[in-house]
């Protein structure tokens, strides 16, 4: 499940983000915003087009848009089903896999909240966005 959540889901947030709805992204917007019009949308566009680049190298990029976002679907459905009603994903005690889909759903749901994963997470898979929601407030009263 971690690689699959690694090699397939993380690289849809990717291209959501910088690809397919670069407007929506949280990510680019402070950096954009502080420049100049022309040179804004110069580097806006090398960067999706470097951004495409990648995607095409790993592979998933090869596929259609609708085909990228119904292949993190069926990731994101996998990962929920075993997760199941559990606290964590073997049982009591947090693993590698609980960290990596606290950070790639805590990134669907703040930073690209309008992806059809952070979506589909919120309408249907609840128990990712609970185990995101329990796993913040755990790390946020460590902190102090």
């Amino acid at each position: 499940m971690l690689v699959t959540l690694e090699e397939n889901t993380y690289w849809s947030l990717i291209y959501h983000s910088f690809v397919a709805d670069l407007a929506d992204t949280r990510t680019m917007s402070p950096l954009l915003g502080v420049m100049p019009f022309p040179l804004r949308f110069v580097m806006s566009w090398l960067f999706s087009h470097h951004i495409r680049r990648s995607l095409w190298s790993h592979g998933i990029g090869r596929h259609s848009r609708e085909e990228i976002y119904s292949i993190a679907e069926k990731d994101l459905r996998a990962v929920s089903q075993l997760l199941g009603k559990k606290k964590f994903v073997m049982g009591n005690k947090p693993c590698l896999l609980d960290a990596a889909m606290f950070g790639l759903v805590s990134v669907f749901l703040w930073n690209a909240p309008n992806s059809p994963q952070a979506k589909l997470i919120r309408s249907e898979l609840k128990n990712l966005e609970v185990h995101c929601l329990y796993h913040k407030r755990g790390l946020l009263s460590r902190l102090g």
